[in-house]
């Protein structure tokens, strides 16, 4: 196992670190913007009743401004980038892996670069919110947004971790018909995920978010992916490419 991630650490290094740069390229471009006025920061988080009712999206809306908003998208964009990275960079990586060699692997780079993507995203978005949004972003929720919180990331480093698995195994076939068993792997596979995170979202989103609730949709697609992982693992190591 330690030998498997040793081998990882230079290019996946290589990946996390290219993605802290950017973001803190981001940030510096925050401040020069700042500075020569080009924000506008909306205070209405700082009225209870704006942060405090509708929606968990409609409550993040209404702490948006135009700098916050572009943040946000600067900030997905980068977290999406660092997650195809990861995968293709897996693939490449550990394609003579077995299976079961595969998953281990597998599972921490993902927990990796789901930890690297949150880090730069404090480090981009941070700084577009006013001292007041951020008092009161800080001050809401409880234990209970600490455990969906956990479980969301959660569930993103097992889907990374399962595109990881699902691409390398593909790939083990050969050349001849790789792309036919990566569509129809993650078009199948990519409806399920789907389906979960909809389900998943739709919860969280709720006006009065239950936590049973909640958790049941984010175990459900922990479960998923995990059922991913050990179904890719074991046609890899069985040698069945489909």
């Amino acid at each position: 196992m330690f030998a498997a991630l040793k081998k990882g650490v230079a290019p996946f290094g290589s990946v996390f670190l290219g993605g802290l740069l950017v973001a803190l390229f981001a940030r510096i471009g925050v401040f020069a913007l700042d500075a020569a006025g080009a924000f506008s920061y909306s205070y209405r988080a700082a009225t209870a009743p704006y942060i405090q009712t509708g929606s968990t999206l409609d409550q993040l809306c209404m702490a948006l401004s135009g700098g916050t908003l572009i943040g946000f998208m600067v900030a997905s964009g980068l977290a999406m980038a660092l997650a195809v990275a990861t995968v293709l960079v897996f693939a490449y990586v550990y394609r003579g892996e077995s299976g079961r060699c595969a998953a281990g692997p597998a599972l921490v780079w993902g927990a990796v670069c789901v930890a690297v993507s949150l880090v730069c995203l404090g480090v981009i978005v941070a700084g577009l919110f006013s001292g007041v949004q951020l008092h009161q972003i800080a001050s809401k929720g409880g234990v209970e947004t600490k455990i969906v919180l956990l479980m969301v990331l959660l569930c993103a480093a097992t889907l990374v971790a399962a595109a990881c698995v699902g691409l390398s195994s593909a790939l083990r076939g050969g050349a001849e018909g790789w792309f036919k068993r990566v569509m129809l792997r993650f078009s199948a596979c990519g409806a399920l995920v789907c389906v979960a995170t909809a389900g998943s979202f739709g919860a969280v989103n709720a006006e009065l978010v239950s936590l049973p609730w909640v958790s049941g949709w984010m175990l459900c697609a922990i479960a998923l992916n995990a059922g991913m992982i050990a179904l890719f693992s074991r046609e890899a190591a069985s040698g069945v490419s489909r």
